[in-house]
């Protein structure tokens, strides 16, 4: 009962911990006296709400959603299967594909999805398989989906973008630096020092915990922007070849 009770102990104040560090790094980052970038977006986009469809499915927890022409494909693990196609106009399912479990084409948590328009590919990255799955258009729309292409990458990435079919970026638990360039599961270096808190060191969970965001890679495949989900820190990385 004791070992319990320290137990809880020790777990209140490692959570309180990192609730104090979280919240003094985000009133660092919304420090109006600091120097910060600003971005100029001037190309104005309209959005106009044409119409709207349903969907032939119900959906519990979806997470992301991509479109290519008129396919729109969700992330949202119901029934069985993390990602389902639909026809953008008639709302009709084209399929249902990866099936969590341990077969050869089964994914574990996918945590990354985007759509590779030069060559018509769905990319996938699960996170527990450290895999990139790439599923071709044309497969999910005949819901014919026995041709999956797949590479292996390094563990301990969170996020993965491909810049092209060998070289990937990624972003997860690193000690190293913030980004990780991979030539398939051959690390080549690590790029930018996570930011510094005046006063407080952080250890390898809490710089896990405070800088994990998303990244995505430019279409020319020339920079990749990165955004915190915890805190004002937006970069634009210019890659170097």
């Amino acid at each position: 009962m004791k070992m319990k009770i320290k137990m809880k102990i020790k777990n209140k104040k490692y959570n309180w911990c990192i609730i104090i560090v979280s919240f003094t790094f985000m009133l660092s980052c919304s420090n109006k006296n600091d120097t910060k970038n600003s971005y100029d977006f001037t190309e104005e986009i309209k959005i106009y709400h044409s119409k709207e469809i349903l969907l032939s499915g119900e959906f519990l927890r979806p997470q992301e959603i991509c479109v290519y022409d008129s396919v729109i494909l969700i992330n949202d693990k119901n029934q069985g299967f993390f990602f389902h196609a639909y026809n953008l106009n008639t709302g009709n399912k084209y399929a249902d594909f990866g099936s969590l479990g341990s077969g050869p084409n089964d994914l574990n948590w996918p945590t990354k999805m985007f759509v590779d328009k030069n060559k018509s590919e769905l990319v996938v990255f699960d996170q527990n398989l450290s895999r990139i799955y790439y599923y071709k258009i044309e497969d999910i729309m005949n819901n014919n989906l026995n041709n999956i292409g797949q590479v292996q990458v390094n563990p301990d990435a969170s996020r993965v973008i491909q810049q092209n079919d060998s070289t990937f970026y990624c972003l997860g638990l690193f000690s190293n630096g913030m980004f990780r360039k991979d030539i398939r599961e051959k690390t080549i270096g690590y790029d930018f020092n996570y930011p510094e808190i005046p006063g407080v060191e952080l250890n390898p969970i809490s710089k896990f915990l405070l800088f994990q965001g998303d990244i995505m890679m430019k279409p020319d495949n020339a920079k990749f922007v990165y955004a915190s989900t915890r805190c004002d820190l937006l970069k634009i990385v210019a890659i170097e070849n």
